[in-house]
């Protein structure tokens, strides 16, 4: 049984779908969600932004009734993200772990995010947005759950 979720936060182009998917390539124990994988899906591809949130936080709940170890695995820099996935860790009684990725300098995820192509390219205008919301947010009770990508360690949870 796993008494964490773990989500992924930061830029476009910071890093964090790479580093998810070398974590599942050491362990296919985990269950990973992103609304970015949904907007790639045949069966989404027509959807509104809320639908495919809305898809998303089902397939949290039940990834987290299963009893499954989930990533979270979007940029998140809005605060009240954080504050729906607190939510759910209250009603199930598991912790809320951010794997920080704003130690990526912007710079970094607009040269990353320059490479993309179709849906999953970032207006530069979008990505300076979520830079300020980013640094201006994290506040109460999540904060004591953050870590840095480059400290984040899966087996220190298992």
């Amino acid at each position: 049984m796993s008494n964490y979720l773990f989500v992924t936060r930061g830029l476009p182009g910071a890093g964090k779908s790479t580093f998810v998917n070398d974590i599942i390539a050491r362990n296919n124990n985990i269950n990973v969600i992103s609304p970015d994988i949904l907007r790639r899906t045949k069966e989404c591809e027509d959807w509104s932004e809320k639908h495919i949130w809305d898809k998303a936080y089902e397939l949290l709940e039940e990834s987290i009734q299963n009893n499954k170890y989930t990533i979270f695995d979007a940029t998140n820099t809005s605060e009240k993200y954080l504050n729906t996935y607190n939510k759910y860790c209250k009603k199930y009684n598991i912790v809320l772990v951010v794997v920080s990725f704003a130690s990526v300098d912007i710079e970094t995820c607009k040269l990353r995010n320059a490479n993309r192509k179709g849906r999953d390219f970032v207006p530069e205008e979008v990505i300076d947005r979520m830079y300020n919301k980013l640094k201006n947010a994290l506040q109460g009770e999540t904060k004591d759950y953050i870590i840095d990508y480059k400290d984040f360690k899966l087996e220190n949870y298992i």
